[in-house]
C-alpha cells in the first residue's frame, strides 16, 4: 500500500483537472470522473484498485449506449481516476452517476462527477453524509470529528463488504451459465443439447435452462453460507450447505414441473461455492483451482463418509457403490473433483491446443470424462454393461488421435439412446469444468 505525501496527492489532482480539461477542449461533450472517496494518504491499493476498476466498468456500461465519445483511465501509485467523454445530456448523466452511487454495494466509496461542456460541473441533489457516523459530512471534516485511521477502517470494512457481495452475485452468474453452457454443448452423447433429448423423455434444453435460472439464488447463498463458516469445520459448513441444498432442489424441481435435470449439480456446486467463499478474500477474490479443491474436499469428506457409511441399496448409485465400491459424486467431492482438475481440464486444453473451438474442446473434455469416470447415472439406466460400453466406446474415439468430428460425436449419440444411456454425472462434472475456466478470467 502506498502511502502519499500531500504534495503528491495536489499534483495527482492538478494533473486530473487538467486531463479534463483538456478532453472538455477536445471532444466539446460533457466528461464523467470517476475518482475513489479515500480520505488521508492512503489512496490505492489492491482493495482500492479492484473497486476502482468495478466502477469504471459500471460507468463504461451505462455511457457506451449513450456515446462514449474518449476514456481516460489512470492507475499509478497516487491515485485513480477515469475521465469519459459522452456526447449526452449532462443531467441524463448525473442522474446515471448517481443512480450507480446509490445502488452499487461500494458505491459510497465512489465519486462520479459529471462537468458539462461548460466547464461547470453537477452537483448532487443531496450531499452525502459522513462515512463513519452518517452525520454531515462537511461539519465532520471540518471537525476533524474521526481520525484518519478510523475513516480508513470504515472504508476498507464498506469496499470488502461491497465486494463480497459484487463477487457473490457474479460467482452465482457464472455457476448458472456453465449449466446452460453445458446443455448447449452439442452434440453430446446421450444427453440433452441442442440437437435433441437424448436418452430423455422428459427433458429439453429449455427446462434445464429453467433449472439454471432457478438455481442462480442458491448458488450466491452457497458462495455466502461458505464465507459466513470460514471459522467453522468443514464439516459444519457442509451442513449448513445441505441445508440450503435442500431446499434448492424444491426450488429446481418448481420451475422444471418436477422434473431432476441438476440435483447432482446441486450438490457438486454447493460443495464448490461454498469452498470458495470460505477461500475469498477482497483482494484475491478467485483461490488457486488447487486450494479451492482442497478446501471442498475439506468440506465434503466427513459427510460423504457417514452417507456412504449408511447406505442401503435403495438407490442405483447406493448399490453400485455397495456392490462395486464406486462413490459416485459424494466420492468425486470427498477427492476434491480430481476428474474435473487433472482429466477435464486438461483434455479442454489439449483440445484448444489442437485447434479445437469452445464447443469442440468441451466435447472432447466430456468425452475424456465418459472415459474415466464410473458414471452412476450410466450404471442406472445399463448397469455394469452400460457403464463398460461407454468407457470403451470414448476410449476407442480418444485413441485414434487428434480430435474426433461431429459424426463421431453423433454416431455415439445415437448409439447411447439406443441403448438407453446418458453420463448425467459426466455431464455435472463438464459444467464444473466450464465453472472452472470461467473464473480463470474473474476480473477481466
Amino acid at each position: 500500500m502506498t502511502l502519499a505525501t500531500l504534495d503528491e496527492i495536489l499534483d495527482a489532482r492538478e494533473r486530473r483537472v487538467k486531463d479534463r480539461q483538456t478532453m472538455l477542449d477536445r471532444h466539446g461533450v460533457p466528461v464523467v470522473s470517476l475518482t475513489m472517496n479515500i480520505a488521508g494518504p492512503r489512496k490505492t491499493s489492491p482493495l482500492i484498485y479492484r473497486a476502482f476498476l468495478h466502477g469504471a466498468r459500471e460507468i463504461e456500461r451505462a455511457v457506451n449506449a449513450l456515446g462514449l465519445v474518449r476514456r481516460r483511465v489512470n492507475t499509478d501509485a497516487v491515485e485513480y481516476y477515469a475521465l469519459y467523454a459522452v456526447d449526452a445530456d449532462k443531467h441524463k448523466l448525473k442522474e446515471l452517476a448517481q443512480g450507480i452511487e446509490e445502488t452499487s454495494p461500494i458505491g459510497r466509496i465512489l465519486d462520479i462527477d459529471v462537468v458539462g461542456r461548460d466547464g461547470v460541473g453537477l452537483s448532487r441533489t443531496a450531499p452525502r453524509g459522513c462515512i463513519v457516523c452518517g452525520k454531515a459530512g462537511r461539519v465532520c471534516a471540518r471537525s476533524r470529528a474521526h481520525s484518519a485511521d478510523e475513516v480508513y477502517r470504515v472504508t476498507a470494512e464498506m469496499l470488502e463488504g461491497g465486494l463480497m457481495l459484487l463477487d457473490a452475485d457474479k460467482i452465482a452468474t457464472l455457476a448458472s451459465a456453465s449449466l446452460i453452457r453445458e446443455v448447449d454443448t452439442t452434440p453430446k452423447p446421450g444427453l440433452v443439447d441442442l440437437s435433441g433429448n437424448g436418452s430423455h423423455r422428459d427433458m429439453t434444453p429449455e427446462v434445464f435452462y429453467k433449472s439454471a435460472a432457478a438455481l442462480l439464488p442458491y448458488f450466491r447463498d452457497c458462495f455466502l453460507v461458505g464465507h459466513e463458516s470460514r471459522a467453522l469445520t468443514g464439516h459444519e459448513a457442509f451442513l449448513r450447505l445441505r441445508e440450503r441444498g435442500i431446499r434448492a432442489e424444491g426450488e429446481m424441481l418448481a420451475a422444471t414441473g418436477g422434473v431432476n435435470t441438476h440435483k447432482g449439480a446441486v450438490y457438486s456446486f454447493g460443495i464448490l461455492l461454498g469452498a470458495l467463499g470460505r477461500l475469498w478474500r477482497a483482494d484475491t477474490p478467485i483461490a488457486k483451482l488447487r486450494d479451492m479443491m482442497s478446501e471442498a474436499r475439506q468440506i465434503a469428506s466427513a459427510a460423504a463418509d457417514e452417507d456412504l457409511a449408511s447406505a442401503d441399496g435403495s438407490t442405483a448409485g447406493t448399490r453400485y457403490y455397495l456392490s462395486h465400491g464406486v462413490r459416485g459424486i459424494r466420492g468425486e467431492a470427498q477427492d476434491g473433483f480430481p476428474h474435473v482438475a487433472d482429466v477435464a481440464l486438461p483434455a479442454y486444453r489439449y483440445a484448444e491446443r489442437l485447434g479445437a473451438d469452445p464447443n469442440e474442446a468441451g466435447l472432447y473434455a466430456l468425452l475424456s470424462l465418459i472415459a474415466s469416470v464410473e458414471d452412476t447415472c450410466l450404471y442406472k439406466r445399463g448397469g455394469e454393461e452400460g457403464v463398460r460400453y461407454a468407457r470403451e466406446a470414448a476410449e476407442r474415439l480418444l485413441k485414434r488421435g487428434g480430435l474426433p468430428d461431429t459424426r463421431d460425436y453423433s454416431l455415439l449419440d445415437g448409439e447411447f439412446i439406443r441403448r438407453n444411456l446418458s453420463p448425467g454425472g459426466c455431464a455435472d462434472l463438464l459444467a464444473l469444468t466450464y465453472f472452472a475456466l470461467s473464473l480463470e478470467a474473474f476480473d477481466e
